[in-house]
């Protein structure tokens, strides 16, 4: 079985180390106080030492760490735990859940195989602005954001809304040639055909309490693959996030600049 270090300060970050613990043993964790740590779990007083005594086959990191000379493929809970992480000379993979879950996989499995048919535009109310790409597939050219909501011009033409509204949840809408689908983070899909029949096709998903949408399990899945070298491609990639990140802040200098058309 592969091994794991852990590096920062981040609950959320042991806790998927410790609750997943059938894909991979810890190695040991540095960057904790020792109240935090299940007294099973060897504590390291530097990364380096971590590296050298504890020597995982992985790292998840949630806390900014400069690795030297280290190779090991990363969990990081964001592209800027770690120096140009777009460079780092193995397999690097964003701790983001949601892709992984699967209403958010069969609503982009929808999208892909044309069961809306061609695109014509989307709208989203959480500003989650990485999902919202995933689900899409596509690079961003601008953005616009005069209020708290905005308009968003994708690379194939396809133009977006949304808002920071999630008072009636997080919500994602597609209108497409064939059908318009909403997509409800609560648990629910629903298609509605543009044909004479009209039929309402309903998908729903039960999380049983979890804040992911489950899709933490199947991430932490992905990761074990990496590591055991069955997929060299991390799902979930360093480019991604800071294509969202980009986004995110382009939005942020449109509304201080009364909303005007930011370019990427």
């Amino acid at each position: 079985m592969k091994t794991i270090g852990v590096i920062g300060l981040s609950e959320a970050t042991l806790r998927y180390a410790q609750e997943f613990g059938k894909f991979w043993e810890i190695a040991g964790a540095a960057g904790f106080d020792r109240e935090l740590l299940n007294q099973d779990i060897p504590l390291f007083s530097s990364v380096q030492e971590l590296l050298d005594y504890g020597q995982p086959d992985g790292l998840i990191v949630s806390s900014y760490t400069e690795l030297e000379d280290c190779t090991l493929p990363l969990l990081l809970s964001s592209p800027n735990m770690i120096p140009d992480a777009a460079r780092y000379p193995a397999p690097v993979m964003i701790a983001h859940a949601l892709p992984y879950a699967p209403i958010i996989i069969h609503a982009r499995e929808l999208i892909a195989s044309g069961r809306l048919g061609q695109l014509h535009s989307f709208h989203f109310s959480d500003g989650n602005m990485d999902l919202i790409l995933h689900l899409t597939g596509a690079k961003p050219l601008s953005i616009s954001m005069p209020s708290q909501c905005g308009i968003i011009k994708l690379e194939n033409g396809l133009p977006g809304t949304f808002n920071h509204n999630t008072a009636c949840g997080q919500v994602y809408e597609f209108t497409g040639s064939a059908a318009a689908m909403r997509l409800d983070l609560r648990g629910e899909i629903k298609v509605y055909p543009f044909d004479s029949r009209g039929l309402t096709e309903t998908y729903e998903f039960d999380y049983f309490g979890n804040p992911d949408c489950n899709g933490g399990a199947a991430m932490l899945q992905h990761f074990r693959d990496l590591l055991n070298g069955t997929v060299t491609v991390p799902h979930t990639t360093v480019a991604q996030a800071l294509t969202a990140a980009a986004l995110t802040q382009a939005a942020e200098t449109s509304f201080q600049e009364d909303g005007r058309y930011v370019e990427l």
